[in-house]
């Protein structure tokens, strides 16, 4: 199949320290170590390589499939640009994993949207307190919060908020709704925590909510008022999360705000770095650079809707 060889040598490029030649076709792009951001690589190689362009759902399929599986749907595609009257299945067949789904968000769900928020912060010693700040404001508009499920599990999540002035007062709300738990872990923590960590504490208390507003008005002042009513806070289980996953996620969000005629997005970064921007592109998003108050610029994602 002169596909197969097309789709190992795509990987190749992505995966250059790896033993592509040892690849089998039964092998998964999650088994050969393709992530969310190496996947979005990998089809860009692909459509080099053969002259096609891949559709969103065929980038999603591609989460849970095998290397035979991207040959049959890179063939496929192929046979469409040769032939654009043409239809041809382009369902790739995943039987060895069951693909990732997204829905709303769920009360059950807490406790897996917890733990993967601690895993993923990067507080260091006060990771366990990241939900508090990034994930619980957000469910109190769960239609608004979307979860990555596969084989039952949770493995990502993206939560947003149409309304930041409420989010604004859900997060001092629950800021003094937890004072006493906070304290107590403080007290219990303090002797194990450095100057700086202290410091941090403190300031995460009292700044958060504060901080949050700047970045609205700020976000305001940048890209304007169709663009800057959103928040969003997203991660995904590192370890268990399929390529793809992120840009499902992703997908969920946009089309909720769609349906709720919200006319644009953006995000205040470029999660992922510059090796992500063509995913978020294949989203919509286009990059602008936002000056800052510190004197300095940044690469905003910004998207028509």
């Amino acid at each position: 199949m002169s596909e197969l060889a097309d789709v190992v040598g795509a990987l190749a490029e992505v995966l250059p320290s790896a033993d592509v030649e040892a690849c089998d076709p039964g092998d998964t792009l999650i088994d050969l170590g393709i992530d969310s951001l190496t996947m979005i690589q990998f089809v860009a190689a692909l459509e080099r390589r053969l002259g096609v362009r891949l559709a969103d759902k065929d980038l999603e399929s591609l989460a849970t499939a095998t290397l035979a599986d991207v040959s049959r749907l890179v063939a496929a595609a192929a046979r469409t640009a040769g032939d654009p009257g043409g239809e041809p299945e382009r369902t790739v067949p995943t039987e060895r994993r069951p693909a990732v789904t997204v829905r709303t968000y769920r009360p059950a769900d807490r406790e897996a949207l917890a733990r993967i928020c601690v895993e993923s912060s990067t507080w260091g010693v006060l990771r366990e307190l990241a939900p508090l700040f990034f994930l619980e404001a957000y469910l109190v508009d769960p239609a608004s919060c979307f979860v990555a499920e596969m084989d039952g599990s949770v493995v990502g999540y993206w939560v947003g908020t149409l309304d930041v002035p409420r989010f604004r007062r859900e997060l001092w709300r629950l800021l003094a709704r937890r004072a006493g738990a906070l304290l107590g872990w403080y007290a219990r923590a303090r002797a194990h925590l450095g100057r700086e960590e202290r410091r941090q504490f403190w300031r995460r208390i009292i700044r958060e909510p504060a901080r949050v507003g700047r970045r609205a008005a700020l976000a305001r002042r940048a890209v304007g008022e169709v663009f800057g009513g959103t928040l969003v806070h997203f991660q995904v289980d590192r370890a268990r999360a399929p390529a793809g996953t992120v840009f499902s996620l992703a997908r969920a969000w946009t089309d909720h705000l769609r349906a709720r005629g919200v006319p644009g997005a953006f995000l205040p970064s470029v999660p992922g770095g510059p090796s992500a921007l063509a995913m978020w592109e294949r989203l919509g998003f286009r990059p602008l650079e936002v000056p800052h108050p510190d004197g300095s610029r940044r690469t905003w994602l910004v998207a028509v809707l």
